[in-house]
């Protein structure tokens, strides 16, 4: 179970324009975290602190804003040891 959350990579792999994946809390809404294009992606790392991963801030939530499907891909790392 991941405690720590240290890096976290989203990759678009389309190549269509058009097919954005979003990113966050609110995905369908405005206040999404960031939207990944076709072709792109997103890579964070939080090696010092960490994202604390608790069981209120445990879902990860992607959208898919086209009207065909499309394919990611999601990396996760984090540590099983929780933040002190």
């Amino acid at each position: 179970t991941i405690q720590q959350l240290r890096v976290v990579r989203i990759v678009n792999n389309e190549t269509l324009a058009g097919k954005a994946i979003r990113v966050g809390a609110d995905v369908t809404g405005a206040t999404y975290a960031f939207e990944v294009g076709p072709g792109s992606e997103m890579l964070s790392i939080n090696n010092t602190d960490s994202w604390e991963v608790t069981s209120g801030n445990s879902a990860f939530r992607v959208a898919n804003m086209s009207a065909t499907p499309a394919t990611y891909t999601i990396v996760l790392i984090g540590t099983s040891v929780a933040a002190e």
